[in-house]
């Protein structure tokens, strides 16, 4: 089925994988429609016939969630400081 894909499939893939690593989650596919690129660069995966791309694509979405991490970790700062300066008044 990899043959199947046009040349330019490479391509995509690698503007979605760098969007994903730079922290664009979502990308609008029509004028009122958007998709989680996560899922995208899931979907193709199984497509992609470079093994390179393919080892790339795999490590970037096996190591953690993206935003949800990072998320917790500033509100838990956040509160950590807002107790730090509550209980120094």
């Amino acid at each position: 089925m990899t043959g199947a894909r046009p040349e330019g499939f490479g391509a995509y893939v690698r503007v979605l994988l760098n969007w994903y690593k730079n922290g664009q989650l979502w990308i609008r596919v029509t004028d009122e429609t958007e998709a989680p690129v996560e899922h995208m660069l899931l979907h193709a995966l199984k497509d992609v016939a470079d093994p390179q791309l393919r080892r790339d694509i795999q490590e970037t979405l096996m190591i953690r969630p993206r935003k949800q991490v990072g998320n917790k970790d500033k509100r838990k700062k956040s509160t950590m400081k807002e107790k730090s300066v509550a209980s120094s008044r």
